[in-house]
């Protein structure tokens, strides 16, 4: 397996530069950008690829900010370039602008070099994503495959994630792998397109050895499916694209920011750790997403989580603990005496900021 490590620097990064064939991209722009100072920002254990879009302010080359100079390229060749100035949950970045719509001088993707793939067992995938349009349009976040000798685009083998699906089995928000078409795709689904106007945290991890791929949303585990193909399907893929994909529907419409693909499957709390956000953002989004279910009959114990997702700590309170007690242990009432109605209090917490959010529990 390969493991790229932070021992390689700038002539590992020149060195798989030289190897990029004339229609990835123009070869001196990664050295040029090293000369003005666009060198790795940060280090990351197993960090293959990273896009902080910098460079697009100035020009139509992504630089490779991990050191290991797999440089991607605008298309298609020659077009408009859109960047914003974003800042998502108190940090800065650069994002790039994509505009929807087919490929044209105004509507452009990020094409990567081939052979970032090369030699890959495990992988994860993360990147910020912001869509402006949504509703079963089958947006390509990033789609990777390889072109056929008449240019177009291969739909035989290729990993995706997709921001709105409509297939069977791919509703929504899913990722997929398949080596041998749409109908063998497999992977996790959300069933539900990701919202827009705001800034999502999307992670795909896949796991080599077990043949497992998990789907990921701000740093929660959506879903883990087995698959049938494996990383060995994308050696040399030539057609590694963000924004677009194989099957040519339209560009995506919104902003992607912080692109980055690991030699390894992280763990569900390493993702998490990955959704650095705010105490503040954090309390507010675990207060979102803290959900006990249907608490309209209640006759078993409770499970009350005591942390939540983006990483609050939860403690509870009950208003009669003889029925309901802090740790969810139910006792129900006597029979004849009726149902109890008890309200359940969570407290979240994260360093300084602190919320609450209140239950009504009926228990038979």
């Amino acid at each position: 397996m390969r493991k790229l490590k932070t021992i390689l620097r700038k002539g590992a990064a020149l060195g798989a530069v030289c190897a990029m064939t004339l229609t990835s991209l123009p070869m001196q722009s990664v050295a040029a950008a090293e000369q003005d100072g666009a060198a790795p920002q940060a280090e990351e254990d197993g960090l293959v690829l990273w896009y902080d879009f910098e460079s697009l302010k100035s020009g139509t080359i992504v630089n490779d900010m991990s050191g290991n100079g797999y440089a991607g390229v605008v298309r298609p060749t020659g077009s408009q370039v859109t960047t914003q100035d974003v800042n998502i949950y108190g940090t800065d970045y650069t994002a790039y602008d994509f505009q929807g719509g087919a490929p044209s001088d105004t509507n452009t993707y990020v094409e990567l070099p081939a052979g970032v793939f090369n030699g890959l067992e495990d992988m994860t995938v993360s990147c910020w994503v912001n869509l402006d349009v949504s509703g079963s349009r089958y947006q390509r976040i990033w789609d990777f495959g390889f072109k056929q000798d008449d240019g177009n685009f291969n739909t035989t083998s290729y990993m995706y994630l997709i921001a709105d699906g409509a297939n069977t089995g791919h509703v929504g928000y899913t990722a997929a792998i398949t080596d041998s078409g749409w109908g063998n795709e497999k992977g996790p689904e959300k069933q539900q397109a990701l919202e827009t106007g705001k800034w999502i945290f999307t992670t795909v991890t896949f796991d080599g050895s077990e043949k497992e791929m998990s789907l990921y949303e701000d740093g929660v585990l959506i879903g883990t499916t087995k698959t049938d193909a494996v990383l060995s399907i994308l050696e040399d893929a030539d057609n590694a694209l963000i924004g677009y994909g194989q099957f040519k529907n339209d560009i995506m419409d919104g902003r992607v920011a912080d692109f980055k693909i690991y030699d390894y499957a992280m763990t569900a709390e390493q993702v998490a750790e990955k959704f650095n956000i705010p105490d503040e953002e954090k309390v507010a989004k675990d207060k979102e997403w803290l959900d006990l279910g249907d608490l309209s009959a209640v006759i078993e114990d409770l499970t009350l989580p005591t942390a939540g997702a983006a990483g609050s700590d939860i403690t509870w309170a009950s208003s009669n603990e003889a029925v309901i007690a802090p740790d969810g242990t139910v006792t129900r009432p006597a029979a004849g005496s009726g149902d109890a109605v008890v309200t359940l209090t969570a407290t979240i917490t994260a360093g300084e900021a602190t919320d609450t959010k209140t239950f009504e529990v009926t228990v038979k």
